[in-house]
This record gives structure tokens, sequence and C-alpha cells, in this order.
């Protein structure tokens, strides 16, 4: 296993595309065992924050947190407080146990900033969740579509509905989003100068409406757009294909969640679902959510 600051998956994959030495070079200033005031700052002005982990059956989802701008906390550089809960209806609801590991990202969209948290939770009651670090780095702001909050109190009431099929209605919702989260995992398979045991990532993807496209009832395709060769989500898929994806309705307050195993395709390999892309990941579904109404905001595009 390496000792780097990126794991063997991602190494591999950066390997592949020839910027293994690039990243190498400058890996351990970016991904830090601890977090920059900045940072640290940044995330206590932030309404919602993405979080991705896995539920007592071992399926991984990606899911969001919402609060007040003052509801993620950070006492000190390696840690922060999270004064929020899940709804009942999110499949990680009850999972977020002590030691649990989870990836974090915070995001603001209308600045488009965003950054990043991984590491384990240390506590879990009385509406407050502890997060205990192991690494933190930040993110370029491609492809995240800059959106305003025009509704702050908007009535939270889920519905759920379960599903193991992508019927017309989520089929037509997920077809029309420009945003969503995936989770995915390293867990006990490899470790790296941050992390002893693997662990989480959560990690934005974005694109014109439209880039995420259903192939058959339990099969999405989505293109991968040029990044910043980190390869954290290709890297854990290299190394276990199960994942979670969020789809967040932005002006309308509905969830999809998705459980299920994802697979690289490269330009390399064969044709592509997309044209003019190097490679594109398709997902297979295991198990879904749609839960509405759950979202205590409204967005809109700026």
């Amino acid at each position: 296993m390496t000792q780097s600051a990126f794991h063997d998956g991602e190494v591999a994959l950066q390997k592949r595309v020839g910027v293994a030495e690039k990243m190498a070079e400058f890996g351990d200033r970016i991904l830090r065992p601890f977090m920059p005031d900045q940072h640290r700052e940044f995330f206590e002005t932030l309404p919602m924050f993405f979080i991705g982990s896995e539920d007592g059956a071992g399926d991984v989802w990606a899911s969001v947190l919402y609060g007040p701008p003052g509801f993620v906390q950070s006492p000190t550089d390696t840690t922060l407080t999270i004064q929020s809960g899940l709804s009942e209806a999110d499949p990680l609801a009850n999972a977020l146990t002590l030691d649990k590991h989870v990836g974090l990202l915070g995001i603001e969209l209308p600045t488009r900033r965003r950054n990043r948290a991984n590491g384990r939770i240390g506590a879990n009651a009385n509406g407050k969740i502890e997060f205990e670090l192991e690494q933190s780095f930040g993110n370029c702001p491609k492809y995240i579509q800059p959106r305003f909050i025009f509704d702050t109190k908007a009535k939270v009431d889920p519905v759920e509905k379960p599903f193991t099929k992508f019927d017309s209605e989520v089929a037509e919702m997920l077809q029309a989003q420009d945003t969503f989260f995936i989770a995915s995992r390293s867990v006990g398979q490899t470790k790296t100068t941050t992390e002893s045991d693997g662990g989480f990532d959560i990690s934005h993807r974005g694109g014109p409406a439209g880039f995420v496209q259903i192939i058959d009832d339990s099969t999405l395709v989505f293109p991968d757009f040029v990044g910043n060769n980190f390869f954290n989500t290709f890297g854990n898929i290299a190394l276990d294909p199960q994942v979670g994806l969020l789809f967040v309705d932005f002006e309308n307050g509905h969830h999809i969640y998705l459980t299920g195993t994802a697979e690289v395709f490269w330009k390399q390999d064969g044709p592509l679902a997309f044209e003019g892309v190097e490679r594109e990941v398709r997902f297979k579904l295991k198990l879904g959510k749609l839960v509405k109404n759950v979202s205590p905001y409204r967005w809109r595009p700026l």
C-alpha cells in the first residue's frame, strides 16, 4: 500500500492519465490532516452541509444536513460540531454512529466555493453531531451552478417513495438536473498519510441540464469532465464500486437518494454515450428513494 497523500486507487488513475508525478509533488500540501482557518470560517457560514457514509447494511449513501448559518461550528482545526439531524426518511438517519467513517462537503452556491473534510463521527446525541477530521482539502469551482436562496422557511413535510427501478417520474426528475453529489469509500482498502484505514468521500458533479441520462430502468450514465486530477471518487470506485448519489431539486425542496454500484468507462475502451469526453460513469441502481418536501430552503439559479 502506498504511503502518500493519495491512496492506491487514486494513484493508479493519476498514472493512467499521466499526472501521477505532478500530483505527488504537491499532494501533501493539498491534502492536510487539519483545516486551515479559512476553511473553518467558511464551514460556519453555510446553510447546508453534504455528507457521505454507509447505512447499517453497508450500502453507501449521499445526503445533506440543513440549518441556519452557524449550525456548523469548528472548535478546533480538527473538529466540527453540527447542530442538525437528518429526516427519518433519510437513508443515513440512524447510521451516523460513533467512529463511523464519513465524508463532508461544504459548498457556497452563490460564489461556487467548496471545501471538503473527511474523518469519523466522534459523537452523535441530542441533535448534535461531532466530527473528528482526518483529511481536509479544497476544490476548484468548476461545473458548479451558482444559485441563491429565495425562501428560507419552506414547509418541511417529507413524503417518501422507495423504488428499485427508475419509473417515469424519477427518470424525468433525474434527467432535468444540472447537479448531483456522489459518495464513495475506500474503508479497509488502503491508507494514506492522513487516513490510516481509508475513508469516505463526497463530491459534487455538475454539468448542463441533461448531463445525466437514464439508459434503462436501473442504469444511469454521466460524463466525467476534466477536473483537478485528484481522482478521489474514481480512485475509490477502483477499490470499491459501491457508491451513493444524491440529487437535490433545489427549486422544489425534493431529494432523490440512490445507492448501487459504479463502473468507469474510458474512451480508449470503446464508444461512450457522450461525445467529446474521455470517460463516463455508469451507475447500476440497487435501491432508491424519492423524498419530497424535505428541504427548508428553496433556490434559484443566478
